[in-house]
């Protein structure tokens, strides 16, 4: 009976010892920058993209046991939630910038099962884990300390990384490795392009309508006027410019200070009487350069 009972804990003890385990899990987090993925918003505002897991040579390879308990396979998980955004103003030397959300996500596979008593390199996983980057341009009404800046076409790491963990095993009665806390910490890097935009109006002269004498008698002395071909037009397809536009109105006509001098001297126009010209209640100083 006691020779049974041997036989069957042994049996038993076979058949949960099925697991993967890190060699060296201190070496397992990559910190070096390559096999960069290059995110380029020139034409659209949104670029998506399926990525195959490139581990480096640096992590430290794992080793496989056999049994039927714990299967010997890797799992992908997120460090801190599938699908967090983090935000980015991306900047170049002169002055232009754009705001672009990066969001990464793993579906959660597994790879498929490891050949137990084999030590592997990290490597190996790579055909098998598969990741998702999405980055999007967003308007900013207004920038905070929150927001990390890079420079366009600065490789970084993405701050939000993925776990590869193998499926766990401890306890030092059916392993003699505890995996708990192993696992590989793949951060992404990325490198973020954009051309910038340049604008221009789609007609640079105004004419305002002309007010009668019997207009100014009358008390109507204030003309609205809103031109509908007067438009910005701005290249690229970002859906956005990645400047402040700055725009000002100069004077065609004579001035006199801030007022714009009547052209017409028929008998019925103003003559001496001169206009000024408001956007949005705020006055236009048409003899200086405010933008």
């Amino acid at each position: 009976m006691r020779y049974l009972l041997m036989l069957f804990m042994i049996f038993i003890s076979s058949n949960l010892q099925a697991y993967c385990y890190i060699i060296n899990p201190e070496s397992a987090s990559n910190t070096k920058i390559e096999d960069v993925i290059e995110i380029k918003l020139d034409s659209r505002n949104v670029f998506e993209k399926e990525v195959s897991m490139v581990f480096p040579d640096s992590f430290s390879g794992f080793r496989c046991l056999g049994g039927t308990a714990v299967e010997n396979r890797f799992k992908t998980t997120y460090s801190s939630g599938n699908g967090e955004t983090v935000r980015y103003k991306i900047k170049d030397d002169s002055g232009h910038r754009l705001y672009v959300d990066v969001t990464l996500f793993v579906d959660g596979s597994q790879t498929g099962k490891q050949k137990a008593n084999e030590t592997s390199q990290a490597s190996k996983l790579n055909n098998n884990l598969k990741y998702k980057v999405l980055a999007k341009v967003v308007k900013v009404e207004a920038d905070d300390n929150s927001i990390k800046d890079k420079s366009a076409g600065e490789a970084f790491l993405l701050g939000n990384y993925i776990k590869v963990k193998p499926l766990d095993c401890h306890g030092a009665v059916i392993c003699n490795h505890d995996n708990t806390n192993h696992e590989y910490s793949f951060k992404v890097p990325i490198k973020i392009f954009f051309t910038k935009t340049t604008c221009s109006l789609s007609n640079n002269e105004i004419t305002l309508p002309p007010i009668s004498l019997s207009d100014l008698l009358a008390g109507n002395a204030q003309v609205e006027y809103f031109p509908d071909a007067l438009k910005f037009t701005c290249d690229g397809g970002l859906g956005m410019t990645t400047s402040i536009v700055n725009y000002h109105f100069s004077a065609v006509s004579a001035t006199n200070g801030d007022y714009l001098a009547n052209e017409l001297t028929s008998a019925d126009s103003a003559k001496n009487v001169g206009f000024k010209i408001f956007l949005n209640d705020n006055l236009i100083h048409v003899n200086s350069d405010e933008k």
